[in-house]
C-alpha cells in the first residue's frame, strides 16, 4: 500500500502525488478510511474526461467465492470509460488504517468514495461520491473474512487471476448491483 498522506493538496493539471496505475484502476485506502480510486485512461481524452464527470449510475459489489474472498468493485461507467472493475486485499493495509476504515462516525459506515482520473501522472479530475451503505457493509465483511484467514500473496493472486478471467460486465452481473 502506498504512503498516502490525507492533507496532501492536489490540483486537476498537475502531477498526482500519489501511486499511479499504469493502467486500469486501483484501490487505496487512505489513513482516515476513504477510498481512494485512481483511474488511469488508455489516451486521455475529452470525451473519457466527459464520461468520468457524468459518472456512473451504478455499481456493484461483488465477494468471490474463492479461499481467499477478494473484494471487488464494478463500476459502470459510460463510454469510452466503460465498466472497470477494482480488486482489494486488506492484508497487506495497516491495521490502523484499517482499524480507522471499521471506526463508526455518528453510527455510521464510513462511505465516501473517491475517484481520481489520470492522464499518465497528470491527475485530470477527481470526484467525490457516497456509497450505499449496504455495499460499504458487503465490502467490510469481505475484509474481515480476509483479514481471517491465512493465505499468501501467491493465493490471492490466484483467485484474483480466477475472477479476472470475467470482463467487468460478467462481474457486474454476478454482483450485489446499486444505483448512485
Amino acid at each position: 500500500m502506498a504512503d498516502i498522506n490525507v492533507t496532501t493538496m492536489m490540483e486537476v493539471g498537475k502531477p498526482f502525488p500519489w501511486t499511479v496505475p499504469t493502467r486500469g484502476c486501483i484501490l487505496e485506502m487512505l489513513y482516515d478510511g476513504t477510498l481512494c480510486f485512481m483511474i488511469q485512461t488508455e489516451t486521455f481524452t475529452k470525451a473519457e474526461k466527459n464520461a468520468f464527470e457524468k459518472s456512473f449510475s451504478r455499481y456493484g459489489y461483488l465477494e468471490s467465492v474463492t479461499i481467499p474472498p477478494v473484494a471487488i468493485w464494478t463500476w459502470m461507467f459510460p463510454p469510452p470509460l466503460n465498466p472497470m472493475d477494482v480488486n482489494f486485499n486488506a492484508v497487506p493495509v495497516d491495521q490502523e488504517v484499517l482499524d480507522n476504515y471499521f471506526e463508526l462516525e455518528s453510527n455510521q459506515v464510513k462511505n465516501i468514495a473517491r475517484f481520481y482520473l489520470l492522464d499518465g501522472d497528470i491527475l485530470r479530475g477527481i470526484k467525490t461520491v457516497g456509497l450505499d451503505p449496504a455495499a460499504v457493509m458487503l465490502f467490510r465483511n469481505t475484509i474481515i473474512r480476509q483479514t481471517q484467514i491465512n493465505y499468501s500473496h501467491r493465493d490471492y493472486v490466484r483467485a484474483v487471476n480466477g475472477m479476472f478471467s470475467l470482463t467487468a460486465e460478467e462481474i457486474f452481473g454476478m454482483s450485489v448491483k446499486f444505483k448512485k
